[in-house]
């Protein structure tokens, strides 16, 4: 495939409700979508997930801007690519910068399918069409209103509930939360805020049965599972891609689009059903992007 264009769009979308955890308060997901054409017409669509502060992990928005636009994309376009798989090597001479190297190596496997007139699903063995999700619930100011929100998580239908946690919001909040759902399945997620100083505290969860504790300690020392990022629903989209392979048996943090926003990039907006998500079934990645909320969301930017 030969690439025609590259285009940018710097897309903030606020959220419904600030969500809270460890490391911060988020009150509208900032992120980058980019845009990639081939000499057909076909166009690959790739979310750069980064942050705007390094508050979660080293690489942030800006970071990644520069790392894309100054080394990544110069790379991309030395020589033909006949299949995606080449990305990854041709990026190898720059080291980490995973999310930067993400949003442009999987807008490159949306294109590909494309050109190959499929979904993108059939490029990773036997799949399954409807994905069991959970949710993620950030830290609540008034207990009251967290045991609400999982009431309502459970009324939605989502099949596993995820807690943020931080010193001095673990025990009491789980304890509660296990009282009234003995037999939800349940986890915490502390996004790097102990020490194994801290770890009689962590011992004490032992005692509400959970799934597990995901990311205790230092952000490098484990890997995890598939989470979310609040991807929009080009994320969101491949998200449920990788999530269909019989590897993931967990529920992940693939919640439906309105539990973060009230409008979406996408024009077909993710919904849950009895628990499960579909996994989009069109070609690539199997979304459409809405124009005009790119408009009203968005600075566009062609950079070639």
């Amino acid at each position: 495939m030969n690439i025609q264009s590259i285009e940018t769009y710097q897309v903030r979308l606020p959220l419904k409700t600030p969500f809270v955890t460890s490391y911060g308060r988020l009150e509208e997901k900032a992120f980058d979508l980019f845009v990639i054409t081939d000499e057909q017409g076909n166009q690959g669509f790739g979310e750069l997930v980064a942050f705007e502060q390094p508050d979660y992990v080293q690489e942030t928005l800006v970071t990644e801007r520069f790392i894309i636009q100054q080394h990544l994309i110069p790379l991309l376009l030395t020589e033909a690519i006949e299949q995606p798989q080449e990305v990854s090597t041709i990026f190898e001479e720059v080291k980490g910068h995973w999310m930067g190297k993400a949003a442009l190596e999987t807008a490159i496997w949306d294109l590909y399918a494309k050109r190959q007139q499929k979904s993108l699903t059939e490029f990773f063995g036997p799949t399954r069409r409807k994905i069991p999700v959970g949710i993620s619930l950030g830290i609540q100011e008034e207990l009251p209103q967290l045991l609400k929100q999982v009431q309502l998580a459970v009324e939605k239908g989502y099949q596993r509930v995820k807690l943020k946690i931080r010193p001095g919001y673990d025990v009491e909040p789980v304890a509660l939360i296990r009282q009234h759902f003995p037999n939800l399945p349940l986890m915490v997620d502390a996004n790097s805020a102990y020490t194994l100083a801290d770890l009689p505290q962590l011992q004490r969860l032992d005692h509400y049965q959970l799934a597990m504790i995901e990311q205790p300690f230092a952000a490098d020392d484990l890997l995890v599972w598939l989470g979310g990022m609040f991807e929009s629903g080009v994320g969101r989209a491949l998200n449920l891609q990788f999530a269909s392979q019989p590897t993931f048996s967990f529920p992940g943090d693939i919640s439906a689009t309105e539990r973060y926003f009230y409008e979406d990039i996408i024009t077909e907006p993710f919904v849950l059903e009895q628990g499960t998500m579909t996994v989009p079934q069109g070609l690539g990645i199997g979304v459409t992007l809405s124009q005009t909320n790119l408009l009203k969301y968005s600075q566009y930017q062609k950079i070639m």
